[in-house]
């Protein structure tokens, strides 16, 4: 795997993680729509959710379709976290090689990198799981 490309991957991940809002209930056409996998129960719930009319019922439904996708969400980004966090000091070793080979221009990309995945796992991933 070339590692150059991980950390644009992964950024794009967490960006669409953290910009997912659920501001009204899902389909399951909107949950699916760009190759997502829906759990069993999410699924359920979002059938009952667009067969109920307006009501306390549907807005219960609907919390609880926040509730899974947050808990749904969280769980992806302990895997990027994790991921990252792992990626970093391979990014280090090839920055260092990169320099005491003489490829500034290349070892400075890594860099670029490794901030970035540091920037992104500071924000993201506050306490690094152990």
């Amino acid at each position: 795997m070339d590692t150059r490309l991980v950390p644009t991957r992964l950024i794009a991940t967490f960006s669409t993680i953290l910009l997912c809002s659920i501001a009204s209930g899902h389909t399951l056409n909107d949950l699916t729509q760009d190759g997502g996998e829906v759990s069993d129960s999410l699924a359920r719930l979002t059938r009952a959710y667009e067969e109920t009319t307006d009501g306390p019922l549907r807005a219960q439904l609907h919390a609880a379709q926040h509730e899974l996708l947050l808990i749904r969400q969280r769980g992806a980004m302990d895997r990027k976290c994790i991921e990252l966090l792992t990626k970093i000091p391979a990014l280090e070793r090839k920055f260092q090689k990169l320099e005491k080979a003489g490829k500034a221009e290349e070892a400075e990309q890594v860099q670029v990198m490794i901030d970035q995945a540091k920037a992104i796992t500071t924000v993201a991933c506050p306490t690094p799981p152990r």
